[in-house]
This record gives structure tokens, C-alpha cells and sequence, in this order.
């Protein structure tokens, strides 16, 4: 995430491929891991449809692989909430970067036209954070 948040080599290749290309839909992926705060301003500037893929809570809790159901997600994501369920003062300092890097990339991704998610468990999340541009993608059947 350090890296993805400052990756100009690799926002600087972004930028070109998307001004040789010229695409008309940019879908993301894992943004949080690789591209970045500065990648996605590169991709806002572009005139292409911008469409947002989720595959975890890694946007909404600090801990996504530990979230088996929705009431252990944050109620927002003001950092009081974000950082309720850690006590370790040492990943509660580690944490506040990850934090204040979604806060920047929260900001650019409202931008884009459309937020996909693969169920509907975190439909609701993604719709109070973004608004009424989610759209479900059913990657499995939930019973």
C-alpha cells in the first residue's frame, strides 16, 4: 500500500497507455494495492466510463479478512469508527496510514460512474459510501 500510494513510474506508464489508447471504459481492480491515490487521478482526467471493481472490505474496515458479518463493519469511515475494534497502539499507528490513504482515494473513486461489488452483503457499504452508483455482479450464490 506505501508504494501503491506515491507509484509515479507506474502512474506515469498509466497516463501514456491511456493517451495512445484512448479507451472508452476504464474498469479497476485492487486499486488500493496497486495503482493508487495518483494512478486514479490520472484515470479521473480521462473522458473514458470509470467503473470500480470491490473483491474485499479492504476500503471499509481495517481488517477486512476478519469481517464475517455486515454489524462488524464500521458505521462510517471517520477514523473513530475505522479504528474502534484495534487496542495495539503500534496497529492502530500502522492503521492510520491505511486510513488516511482510503480518505485521499475515497475522494477520487466518488468520481467514477459506476461501483461494482460481488454480492450483495456489500452492496449497502459501497452504496453508503458512494452513493446510488452500485451495481451487483453475483459471483457466487449466498443462501
Amino acid at each position: 500500500m506505501l508504494l501503491s500510494a506515491h507509484n509515479i513510474f507506474f502512474t506515469w506508464k498509466l497516463h501514456r497507455k491511456i493517451q495512445s489508447f484512448q479507451p472508452d471504459i476504464i474498469w479497476c481492480h485492487s486499486v488500493l494495492r496497486h495503482i493508487g491515490r495518483i494512478g486514479l487521478s490520472v484515470i479521473n482526467k480521462s473522458s473514458a466510463q470509470k467503473r470500480m471493481m470491490y473483491h474485499d472490505l479492504g476500503y471499509f474496515h481495517p481488517f477486512p479478512h476478519a469481517v464475517t458479518q455486515e454489524k462488524q463493519l464500521p458505521a462510517s469511515l471517520d477514523w473513530r469508527d475505522f479504528s474502534a475494534s484495534i487496542h495495539n497502539p503500534i496497529t492502530k499507528f500502522f492503521v492510520r496510514g491505511k486510513w488516511l490513504l482510503l480518505q485521499k482515494m475515497q475522494k477520487q473513486l466518488k468520481k467514477f460512474d459506476i461501483h461494482l461489488v460481488p454480492s450483495t452483503f456489500m452492496e449497502a457499504v459501497v452504496r453508503k459510501n458512494y452513493g446510488e452508483k452500485v451495481t451487483v455482479l453475483p459471483h457466487f450464490i449466498q443462501e
